[in-house]
Parts: structure tokens; C-alpha cells; sequence
């Protein structure tokens, strides 16, 4: 449904399978992409919503450092920029190692330099 751009359809089935399958492997996944999903459709409060779930509900996930820079970006786009660079300063002190890294440094050097 993604790929076709059916957005609403891959949001409530992803939800419903987290639903279902909230221990499963890639109930993570999918509630990070219903973030996304959102979060691509310039619905921020749910997108946070969605991405907060991740971060409590699965929170040793490799996930969590991504996740997390999505909410930075979406209080960044929100216009809370102190807020954002303090969640951007504790990824990158917690997740040192994550691939995630380069983009945060990037994120947060921009929104100390220019407020976003």
C-alpha cells in the first residue's frame, strides 16, 4: 500500500498488526512506519504519537536512536527549537554508534546555527 501511495490503508494495517502482533520482530518496524507514514503526510502530532510508541514500547530496539530523530525533526518543524536540540544532543550522546549519527550532527549543528 506504500508504494501505491494508499497511505490511510498501510497506516490502519500496519496499526492493526502492531495491534495483533505486538511481541512479533517487526511490530517495531511497523509502528515506526505508521510514524513515518504520518509524519510524511504533515500530520506531526500523530506522527510524534506514533514514534513515541516505538521509543516506550520497544525501547532496546535498534529503532530507538531513528525514532527519536524523527521527533527531534518534527519539533524542529514545529518551531521547538531548543527542545529539538536537546533531544538531538542526547542521541548522539546515547547513541554514539548508531548510523543515524551523521544526520543528527547535521540536524543539530543547523538548528544551533539557524534556529531549525
Amino acid at each position: 500500500y506504500y508504494y501505491l501511495m494508499d497511505v490511510e490503508t498501510s497506516v490502519t494495517k500496519c496499526e492493526a498488526f502492531v495491534k495483533a502482533h505486538a511481541k512479533h520482530a517487526l511490530a517495531p518496524a511497523a509502528q515506526k512506519w505508521v510514524g513515518d507514514a504520518l509524519f510524511f503526510r504533515g500530520r506531526l502530532t500523530e506522527a510524534e504519537a506514533a514514534f513515541n510508541k516505538v521509543v516506550s514500547s520497544y525501547p532496546t530496539n535498534s529503532l530507538v536512536p531513528e525514532t527519536l530523530y524523527a521527533i527531534a525533526r518534527i519539533h524542529l518543524k514545529a518551531g521547538k527549537t531548543e527542545q529539538a536540540v536537546g533531544e538531538l544532543e542526547a542521541i548522539l550522546d546515547k547513541y554514539p554508534k548508531s548510523s543515524i549519527i551523521p544526520q543528527v550532527q547535521a540536524s543539530l549543528d543547523r538548528a544551533k546555527k539557524t534556529g531549525k
